[in-house]
Order: C-alpha cells, then structure tokens, then sequence
C-alpha cells in the first residue's frame, strides 16, 4: 500500500520498521567494547594516531623553516636597502618605495596556502 492513501489512518496501515533506541544503543555499546577489548585493534589505533601526528608535526616543522627563510630574506632586503639609503646611492623615495613588502609576504601567504 501507498503512504499517500493510508495517509491519517494510523498504525493500522503503516506499520513502522524501525529500532528502539534502547535496542540500539545495547547494540552499539556491546560492539564498541569487543572493539576496544580487542587488544591487536586498540594497538593499531593508537600506532595510526601516533604516525598521523608524527607526520604532522615533520609538516609543521618544516613549514616553520620555510616561514623562517622568507622571514629573513625580507630582513636582509629592508637592511639592504637602509644601508643604500645611508650610503646615499638610493634616494628617500627610492628606499620608501622598496620598503612595501605586503606584495612579498602577501606571495608567501599564497604559496603556504597551495601548499595545503
């Protein structure tokens, strides 16, 4: 029989299929403590986060040298600059222009985001 024409009749035409959440969850609990008793899947678990971590954290550390790096290439460029500016071969202007490096970490921004 269609839902559409036993529409309003109650539990004489539509009888329901589904589980008691006491049932269920009975269930789920006893299938979650074989698993978890289970010692062989509990060491794979943890051996699983463990290596996620792991990898995680090499990721994290390398990516920090990264930022290191572009940290100080933009430091040796504004010191670079400064000491052309002392020196007089470039002029205020010239130095306050060069001084703008927004484009510079703005790239480093976009490159670390594609890397991820």
């Amino acid at each position: 029989m269609l839902v559409g024409i036993g529409k309003n009749k109650g539990t004489t035409v539509c009888h329901s299929n589904m589980v008691r959440v006491e049932k269920a969850n009975t269930f789920v609990y006893h299938q979650l403590d074989k698993l978890l008793s289970d010692e062989k899947f509990f060491k794979e678990v943890v051996e699983r986060v463990n290596r996620e971590h792991r990898i995680l954290k090499k990721n994290a550390i390398k990516e920090r040298g990264v930022q290191e790096k572009n940290q100080e290439k933009i430091r040796i460029r504004q010191q670079r600059n400064h000491e052309l500016y002392e020196d007089g071969e470039i002029s205020r202007e010239e130095r306050d222009s060069k001084r703008d490096y927004s484009g510079d970490i703005k790239k480093f921004q976009q490159d670390f985001i594609q890397r991820h």
